[in-house]
């Protein structure tokens, strides 16, 4: 359930930043699947909202 919510928040995510945008293109162009990309990016999302609970920073939309 958890995967489920992280790859349909990095989706989210992926379509309106684009750093994560970036991020998900440049996977793609590795030849990995859709589904596989989020997941990296899901991964990243995880990462990047562990750092602003840890260091209790703001998201940078830019």
């Amino acid at each position: 359930m958890l995967r489920y919510v992280l790859v349909n928040a990095a989706h989210n995510v992926v379509k309106n930043n684009s750093t994560f945008k970036a991020y998900y293109d440049a996977k793609m162009a590795e030849g990995r699947t859709h589904y596989n990309a989020l997941g990296h990016c899901a991964g990243k999302l995880v990462r990047v909202i562990w750092k602003m609970m840890t260091d209790n920073i703001e998201f940078n939309f830019e």
